[in-house]
């Protein structure tokens, strides 16, 4: 995978972090596997114990998406909206 890898946050068996506008998760020997898209850079990027991971899309200039990734599913948790 050419380009930055950002937020990354330690697991058992690598980091998941952000690669552009993806989640990725990069193994021990440097491999990438893309998770998935997202619209914009996933950041607050969190992973529990029981290896969900959730971060933070945004899906506009002042809106976002909590959203969830475990075992290959992407789920939308919560939207958020900011008023000017």
């Amino acid at each position: 995978m050419n380009g930055e890898i950002t937020s990354a946050v330690p697991t058992k068996d690598g980091v998941i972090a952000a690669a552009g506008s993806q989640l990725v998760h990069v193994d021990h020997m440097g491999r990438t596997a893309k998770l998935a898209a997202t619209r914009h850079a996933p950041y607050d990027i969190r992973v529990t114990s029981d290896g969900m991971v959730s971060y933070i899309d945004r899906t506009g200039d002042t809106d976002a998406e909590a959203q969830t990734y475990l075992h290959g599913e992407k789920a939308v948790v919560a939207r958020a909206s900011s008023l000017r």
